[in-house]
């Protein structure tokens, strides 16, 4: 099973990928706004539809965790990101 976690370098997508890279029978991508050292890891903005359209089409998850969080934006991160996401 394909699994995304946006906001994969936060506390719970974080952690949430250490778990789940440990099972086999799973292949574990994340995303963050800023570029990452770790190849499973990728740069997606979701408030940016482009952005994240891309990353569905690249890794074309079965399952997408959502553990986003801003403190300054998290009303435009839970709406417009959202809503990119669905679309």
């Amino acid at each position: 099973m394909r699994i995304l976690v946006l906001g994969a370098t936060g506390f719970l997508g974080s952690n949430f990928i250490q778990l789940a890279s440990e099972n086999k029978n799973l292949t574990v991508f994340g995303t963050s706004r800023f570029q990452q050292e770790k190849s499973n890891i990728v740069q997606v903005d979701v408030i940016n539809k482009q952005s994240i359209r891309g990353a569905l089409r690249k890794i074309n998850p079965e399952v997408i965790i959502w553990s986003l969080m801003n403190f300054e934006e998290e009303t435009q991160l839970n709406n417009l990101g959202l809503a990119n996401l669905l679309s």
